[in-house]
């Protein structure tokens, strides 16, 4: 199935029956966010209660853009940890529980026969542990 909601987010939908799946499974929900002229892929996971994570693919703007779009927005954002492939931040949304954002530049290998591609990834996770 695949919905439109808005004329900005387009989901597409996968296993919204509960009677499909056992109690425990992990629920996902995909689709993209039109931003501009850029796309933005979106993939939503959780349970029937609630949101544990989302995580944003996308190639048309940067990192350190989307840490201030999240500051412009009211999220109080701070550095947690850099690692070689990928950087951490602990987000608080307003109103919202506090996550850890973890974000990635991926590249192709640039021998590849086809053009080097690259894109980040960044990855809300709420319910910490």
């Amino acid at each position: 199935m695949s919905a439109r909601i808005s004329r900005f987010v387009h989901w597409h939908i996968f296993e919204p029956d509960a009677r499909d799946r056992p109690a425990e499974a992990v629920v996902w929900r995909n689709g993209w966010v039109d931003a501009s002229g850029a796309q933005i892929g979106v993939s939503v996971f959780g349970d029937d209660r609630a949101v544990t994570a989302l995580s944003f693919e996308y190639d048309e703007f940067t990192s350190l853009d989307l840490l201030d779009a999240l500051r412009d927005a009211g999220a109080a954002v701070s550095f947690q940890a850099d690692y070689e492939s990928y950087s951490e931040y602990v987000v608080t949304p307003l109103e919202r529980e506090t996550g850890l954002l973890t974000l990635r530049h991926i590249c192709t290998s640039a021998r590849s026969a086809a053009a080097q591609r690259c894109h980040n990834v960044a990855e809300l996770r709420f319910a910490l542990e």
